[in-house]
């Protein structure tokens, strides 16, 4: 049972508690008598209830919109076991059902500052006032989607999708042996490359401007349509991968004397679980939670380790997505992480190891934030 002690506070509640099934200890299988029931207590920047919606939940994004406006690199997060509502708070329920996820409202947040008559400006010295359309800073748009699947790098944009790709494997949450589901396209794959200046990224990967509502569709439905879903034991259309959307956003000053280049990456980490709930007799299936399982555990060290006030190490190069995202992810940067919790009581276990989880990277501290910004020669 979950418990939110402070949901009535009106700056938003920060604390939970998580309470034991009857008879059932941390780690202890259901149904054991091993450990007397228990009360554990957390503590976070933000906590959303049930009731709590997705517009309640952007809220607390758009600053870290705004500052990848204004040339900040920004990452967030979405983390949790599979089924727990990841994809649903990045990406929303469809277009019919009116429920937009993060990605599309941060677009939309950029395209409206872009286009309106009065805009902010992205000068830290007039950031909170609003400025005619001639005096405005100007932005364009572009983005990219990759998926990091059994430590390989897919483009989520190249229009080439596999048969079955959506499929369910059954809907039933069966074994997942199904014959319609097949893995990325080898075309697809991606190579992560490091360019004189030092700066990792993919210089082979698709990228698509995103100018308006229907230039969004298309990028989303065409990432989408290609990311790696099949069924687990808890999720008939678990993610599989993790699904990293990267939104440039470069600036230019009203003079056109001084650029901006910021960027916000949306990850939808793949569900965390363990080995032993998903697919035990299935290969294919045990070898992509171990793989997920993995890179999760890689994402975590390196977050500890930018929190250390000493210079240590920083294991960037044990996994693609910490690899990958370690501009975005490093001292400098701006990040955010959600952990999405199931409120079933057959996934105790998995609440608390999330909850844990995020504990530690709650306690962690990555150092002040660094624009980039262009000042051209006079």
């Amino acid at each position: 049972r979950l418990e939110f002690p402070d949901a009535s506070a009106v700056a938003g509640g920060r604390s939970l508690a998580l309470h034991t099934p009857e008879g059932v200890g941390v780690g202890v299988a259901a149904g054991s008598d091993e450990m007397p029931r228990r009360k554990f207590f957390f503590s976070f920047d933000r906590v959303f209830g049930p009731t709590a919606g997705q517009a309640e939940v952007f809220a607390e994004l758009t600053p870290l919109v705004q500052s990848a406006m204004d040339g900040y690199h920004v990452c967030v997060f979405a983390y949790g076991q599979t089924g727990s509502g990841k994809t649903f708070t990045m990406q929303g329920a469809g277009a019919s059902s009116g429920e937009k996820g993060i990605i599309q409202m941060a677009v939309q947040q950029i395209l409206r500052a872009s286009t309106a008559p009065t805009a902010r400006s992205s000068s830290p010295s007039l950031s909170s006032a609003t400025l005619p359309s001639g005096l405005r800073w100007t932005h364009r748009l572009s983005g990219s989607a990759v998926e990091i699947y059994n430590e390989r790098v897919y483009d989520l944009l190249l229009v080439a999708p596999r048969p079955g790709r959506r499929s369910s494997m059954g809907g039933d949450g069966g074994s997942g042996s199904g014959t319609d589901w097949a893995p990325p396209a080898a075309a697809m794959q991606l190579a992560i490359r490091q360019d004189s200046s030092g700066h990792v990224g993919l210089p082979s990967a698709t990228t698509m401007p995103i100018t308006d509502g229907e230039s969004l569709r298309e990028f989303l439905g065409t990432a989408w349509a290609n990311r790696s879903v099949c069924a687990s034991a808890h999720n008939p259309h678990s993610s599989r991968s993790h699904c990293v959307v990267t939104l440039t956003v470069e600036g230019t000053s009203p003079c056109g004397t001084q650029t901006t280049r910021g960027t916000l990456n949306i990850i939808d980490l793949a569900g965390c679980e363990r080995v032993d709930a998903n697919h035990p007799n299935d290969p294919d299936r045990l070898k992509e939670t171990q793989s997920i399982n993995r890179s999760l555990a890689c994402l975590g060290d390196v977050i500890c380790a930018l929190a250390q006030k000493a210079p240590v190490h920083i294991p960037y190069r044990n996994s693609k997505l910490t690899y990958l995202l370690q501009h975005s992810l490093g001292k400098g940067s701006k990040v955010v992480m959600f952990v999405n919790l199931s409120p079933l009581q057959s996934h105790f276990n998995e609440s608390i190891g999330a909850l844990r989880f995020a504990s530690k990277v709650n306690a962690c501290e990555v150092g002040a934030a660094v624009r980039t910004i262009t000042t051209a020669p006079s």
